[in-house]
């Protein structure tokens, strides 16, 4: 009875405390990128060299959007319904790429993905849609290359839908060897779970036999199920962490764990209706994250909010929100609706947030684009370190170098092969504060260079770079530049444009500069130089002499 009303009142306190306040530096901010039916890409199929590249054109613009937003993971699905986006020893080509099932579109869509997301500091996580196989019509469609012609012992027919059965040993095998042909062949960042659980209407699922068969003596038929899923994602997650230790394995679990005292799951959670135990599998260590489908609002979300946010078990959890839900046929919620969800998710200690689907916020429905982009994500974000992969402890960037062109500022520094990426930070302030978000400028650099505008933000006009390891841990940074000293014996007339230099030392030669580097006035020494022009700013002033003399000094009015 505690229990239950301390849930009612943290409920009501969520309501009516919300916190639209900082925006966190680390967070993962993700969509999901589907491909089944198309919803979200492709459009156009690709049947010739010309929409080939319109098919490619179109999931770069889309890419670049995400970029411009500060999203920072895309789930691509490469899996949709017992076939692929791209070229498997163990499944067909998807038709959804070129209007045919078992057709090569003449191209590898997943390495694309993969490249195209890595050029724009995106990470691409291979989202697997598990246990469901297709209709009927959709397996004969694949011919001899179908699951179910192929392993005709792992597969079910359930409510005119074709399913792996997660009760045969076999099925975890399966799809462990799937997951290791995707992360031996390409640079995924993560492999994303979806569906891994029994179908709705579970309880009449045709698997008795296998029960019979598999079934410890005296396992009930729930705790078998609820450890045949268990053991599929332990499988999978072991052959991935096995083959390359550097790719995240997570999963998108339903929205509610259980039933909560006062707070009702209405018959759909991952315990009660499905047989998935996802605190089970982050207690266990064998889920680097996990995103639950939360496409629900009040009661039904923040109870349940809170319930995962209190059960990570050192891993993470990222709140799976429903911008789908924006449309008037599929809930007609209020932006703002999305935007609370978002920030209690942040108040109450989440790793961050995963948007179904891509397309519904991209379209901009009722605004949802904007929002982000102008109080959530106004500033790019890392992804949270994950100390429980390892550290590969990282030093600072070496020989940072800053240049000026004619429209762009150039920053480089030396490549560090430990490094996964590096971040550029730029400040009105010495030192760079790394630990503000707002100083952020780029992140998730593959490269170590970057060219970026004259027109920064701000009063920006000292800049660091970090690194960060493949498990998202960060070095201390690197300066760029450094201030030059204020001096009250510098000061300037802006009526008479005359500058006076008030020095006792002897110098020859002055040379004036913007704060980004650029030559404003080169001359000789005087006491008073007059016919100098500038607005108020801040400059450098040079002051040396034969006698290898020299001076640097700040000037602002």
């Amino acid at each position: 009875m505690f229990l239950r009303y301390k849930i009612a009142i943290l409920f009501i306190f969520i309501s009516l405390s919300v916190s639209f306040g900082a925006v966190p530096k680390q967070e993962i901010r993700a969509v999901w990128l589907t491909t089944n039916w198309g919803l979200d890409w492709p459009s156009v199929a690709a049947t010739n060299e010309l929409s080939r590249e319109k098919q490619k054109g179109e999931l770069c613009r889309i890419l670049d959007r995400l970029k411009e937003l500060h999203i920072n993971t895309v789930f691509f699905q490469t899996r949709l319904r017992g076939d692929l986006l791209y070229a498997s020893g163990y499944e067909p080509w998807s038709a959804v790429l070129t209007g045919q099932p078992g057709k090569n579109p003449g191209y590898d869509p997943l390495a694309f993905a993969v490249e195209a997301c890595h050029q724009r500091g995106l990470e691409c996580h291979a989202w697997i849609v598990c246990i469901p196989l297709g209709s009927d019509k959709q397996i004969k469609s694949h011919k001899n290359e179908s699951v179910v012609k192929r392993h005709r012992e792992l597969c079910k027919y359930f409510n005119g839908e074709w399913y792996l059965d997660p009760g045969h040993p076999g099925t975890a095998a399966y799809l462990a060897a799937l997951a290791k042909e995707i992360v031996s062949r390409y640079a995924v960042d993560g492999i994303h779970l979806d569906y891994i659980r029994y179908p709705e209407n579970a309880r009449r699922f045709p698997d008795t036999d296998t029960y019979r068969k598999y079934a410890v003596r005296g396992e009930s038929l729930a705790d078998w199920r609820k450890a045949n899923i268990t053991r599929i994602v332990h499988t999978l997650y072991d052959e991935v962490r096995r083959v390359s230790p550097d790719v995240k394995v997570s999963s998108a679990p339903l929205g509610k764990y259980n039933t909560l005292p006062g707070f009702p799951s209405l018959g759909w959670s991952c315990i009660e209706s499905v047989y998935q135990d996802p605190q089970a599998w982050l207690r266990d260590g064998k889920q680097d994250f996990i995103v639950p489908m939360m496409y629900y609002d009040g009661h039904s979300f923040y109870p349940f909010l809170l319930d995962w946010a209190h059960h990570t078990y050192g891993r993470m959890v990222v709140s799976g929100l429903g911008a789908y839900r924006l449309q008037a046929k599929e809930g007609d919620w209020a932006v703002a609706d999305i935007m609370r969800q978002l920030h209690t998710g942040r108040n109450y200690g989440v790793s961050g947030q995963s948007f179904y689907r891509a397309g519904s916020v991209l379209c901009n429905e009722k605004g949802i684009m904007d929002a982000l982009a102008s109080t959530a994500y106004p500033t790019p974000a890392l992804l949270p370190p994950m100390p429980f992969l390892g550290d590969s402890h990282l030093t600072a960037p070496q020989t940072p170098v800053m240049s000026i062109t004619a429209d762009s500022l150039l920053f480089s520094w030396r490549a560090d092969s430990g490094a996964k990426g590096y971040v550029l930070y730029g400040s009105s302030d010495w030192p760079v504060d790394i630990e503000e978000s707002g100083n952020m400028l780029a992140a998730n650099i593959r490269d170590n260079r970057i060219a970026l505008p004259h027109n920064l933000p701000g009063a920006v006009r000292y800049f660091a770079v970090t690194a960060v390891d493949r498990y998202g841990n960060e070095s201390a940074p690197a300066a760029f530049n450094e201030p030059y000293r204020m001096d009250e014996k510098v000061r300037y007339d802006r009526k008479a444009h005359v500058l006076y230099l008030e020095k006792e030392r002897n110098f020859d030669d002055i040379r004036i500069t913007d704060v980004l580097g650029r030559t404003l006035y080169v001359g000789r020494y005087a006491a008073e130089i007059p016919g100098i022009i500038l607005p108020p700013g801040t400059y450098r002033i040079g002051l040396s002499g034969e006698s290898a003399q020299k001076e640097k000094i700040l000037l602002t009015f």
